[in-house]
């Protein structure tokens, strides 16, 4: 399980930093698996060139018969952007957790800064 390996926006814009994480994935996370292993990245899209875009870019998404050891990617954008499916049945433009998180005060939020909003809220650097 890695989680949050970027500690914050800063650090995912960072040139530096991103291809200190990459380093650290190939010499140390990834020499760790054996036949059987199963990786978890847990964070907020902050760069297209993250760890997740990278892995995403090189290894692909999974698909059962083109591509077994690619990625399987789980996003729950905070406002739903898309169609529903078995995995997120809702309609589009619905707040995840309307109880904590209106439709209306996500919308605010994203109003004051999209880049910022898009990224956090819908894991779409």
């Amino acid at each position: 399980i890695m989680d949050d390996l970027y500690k914050d926006a800063a650090a995912a814009w960072s040139p530096l930093i991103r291809q200190n994480i990459a380093d650290w994935y190939d010499t140390v996370a990834s020499t760790r698996l054996h036949n059987d292993s199963q990786q978890l990245l847990v964070f907020t899209r902050w760069h297209m060139e993250d760890l997740a875009g990278r892995l995403l870019e090189q290894e692909g998404e999974y698909d059962p018969i083109e591509n077994p050891n690619g990625w399987v990617r789980v996003s729950f954008p905070a406002i739903q952007n898309k169609a529903p499916t078995a995995l997120d049945p809702r309609e589009e433009g619905e707040a995840l957790w309307p109880e904590r998180h209106s439709a209306e005060k996500l919308l605010a939020i994203k109003e004051r800064n999209p880049a910022v909003f898009e990224s956090l809220y819908q894991q779409d650097p």
